[in-house]
């Protein structure tokens, strides 16, 4: 499913037993555009290798809590789709039948990275009373492999770069257009929360639809070198009252660490 992943069922597979062993890890990662070129348009697909599923299996039970996985359509052919693992939140933190609905809170992983990244998270998040999806980008994890726009050997530079960013960002506009997520949608607004290049890419989506996002959480972004100036005022101002609110606290502040958060806000 991903680096870590692999690393963590290494490191529980002594706690279930019938648990079939890991196979070996995959290969070292290559430059950045080698890489993504080559893991996203390789047969056969590697997201259908039985030990991949396993693995994500393993994780998934140790959640502590029941996990909706599905295969989320987002294009025109099979491989076009996402793996979301979803959880909801409890009974005892739902909020009342009261509208409106509470927004998803959905985690994009980072390069190299996959939904599993966020197995110890999905549950302490869910008792927020928000339900919670962590998805595999297009082309990673277990989601499909669809034929990637570039190849290994394109030049470097603005057009490069724009054609990759879509490949992912048109995904996840279909993405929550299934999921019911946006203005005028079932759903809703959503909490958008990405990791590294997740944020990188949320960052840009949220700028780009931001009838879909209620809220941008960005952890440890690529692409954002400098925190924007103020942050950490909007950070209590906006964010911390959002998750108080949504946890039933009355504290005016929580602890939080300094480094590694960047606040965008609301849109």
């Amino acid at each position: 499913m991903c680096q870590i992943n692999w690393c963590l069922v290494k490191r529980r597979r002594s706690l279930d037993s019938h648990s079939p062993p890991p196979s070996p890890d995959p290969p070292a990662l290559l430059p950045l555009s080698l890489s993504l070129s080559l893991s996203l348009s390789l047969p056969p697909l590697l997201s259908a290798r039985p030990s991949w599923r396993a693995a994500e299996t393993a994780i998934l039970n140790l959640v502590g809590a029941p996990v909706v996985v599905r295969d989320v359509q987002v294009g025109p052919t099979p491989k076009h789709t996402m793996r979301t693992n979803e959880v909801d939140p409890p009974a005892s933190s739902a909020t009342a039948s009261s509208p409106p609905p509470p927004p998803p809170l959905v985690l994009l992983p980072g390069y190299s990275a996959g939904a599993g990244f966020f197995f110890r998270n999905l549950l302490p998040l869910s008792r927020l009373g928000l339900p919670v999806l962590a998805a595999d980008w297009l082309g990673t994890g277990l989601s499909g492999r669809p034929p990637f726009p570039l190849q290994a050997t394109a030049p470097d530079g603005d057009a490069t770069r724009v054609a990759a960013e879509r490949f992912f960002l048109d995904a996840l506009d279909k993405f929550c257009e299934a999921e019911g997520i946006g203005e005028s949608r079932p759903r809703g607004k959503m909490v958008l929360c990405g990791h590294s290049l997740g944020g990188h890419l949320a960052a840009i989506f949220a700028l780009e639809q931001p009838q879909h996002v209620q809220l941008l959480v960005l952890i440890c972004p690529a692409g954002l070198p400098e925190q924007p100036p103020g942050w950490r005022d909007g950070l209590h101002a906006r964010v911390v009252p959002f998750f108080h609110r949504r946890a039933g606290f009355s504290s005016r502040s929580l602890p939080i660490k300094k480094r590694g958060v960047t606040l965008i806000g609301r849109l």
